[in-house]
């Protein structure tokens, strides 16, 4: 980041807007106090739009069917605390019934 007060910025502005278009940041000061920074433009983002995967994310039938299939891998000392501390609630559910 280079340093600039007025009179030299103004002097240089077209360099320091090439510098700006390479990414490099320019702070302008006056009786060395920084009163301005020079960066590059951002583009602008478009905004999202609802709806724009419509059709393309979906879930099985079974999506929300029973967890025990699960049980085998989940049965482990860690993934119970786990799972009581930090699942919903249909996953406590399970955690509980797999300590009983």
């Amino acid at each position: 980041m280079s340093h600039f007060n007025i009179h030299e910025a103004n002097a240089q502005l077209s360099k320091l807007g090439e510098k700006a278009m390479l990414d490099e940041e320019a702070i302008i000061a006056k009786v060395n106090k920084p009163v301005a920074k020079l960066v590059a433009m951002q583009p602008k983002k478009e905004p999202r739009k609802l709806g724009s995967a419509k059709g393309e994310i979906w879930a099985t039938p079974d999506f929300e069917g029973p967890l025990e299939v699960l049980k085998d891998y989940l049965s482990c000392e860690p993934c119970l605390m786990l799972m009581l501390s930090c699942g919903g609630s249909r996953t406590r559910r399970l955690a509980q019934e797999l300590t009983q």
